[in-house]
């Protein structure tokens, strides 16, 4: 999910919950506009299942705002979980700068590259 510890690594999955991945956690709430506590808790796997399941977002999308953080996150967007007309200029400048289709819609396509 592109999310990176707070030296900008790679999490190493090691069985481990040490200061990195708490801080990796962190910043995921943030982003998903939780209670920031660093525990992997049921609202932060909501939210994770919700982005992985890659829903059709587009400047007409009102009710996943979890996923609307996550690209609003990736794509240097204000967080608000609302996809107006900034959301939809850098949507389609992502999309641009890694060649994928100009429609502002983020689909399957636009996902696998948030996602990758």
């Amino acid at each position: 999910m592109k999310i990176r510890d707070v030296n900008n690594n790679v999490l190493v999955v090691d069985g481990a919950s040490g200061p990195l991945t708490i801080g990796t956690i962190k910043k995921l709430q943030q982003i998903l506009n939780l209670s920031i506590d660093g525990i992997c808790g049921p609202q932060v796997l909501s939210g994770v299942k919700t982005i992985m399941e890659k829903p059709l977002c587009s400047i007409n999308s009102s009710g996943d705002k979890t996923a609307i953080r996550y690209i609003q996150w990736r794509t240097g967007s204000a967080i608000d979980g609302i996809y107006g007309n900034e959301t939809l200029r850098l949507v389609k400048q992502y999309q641009r700068s890694n060649k994928l289709v100009i429609d502002g819609i983020v689909g399957n396509g636009t996902w696998q590259s948030l996602l990758s």
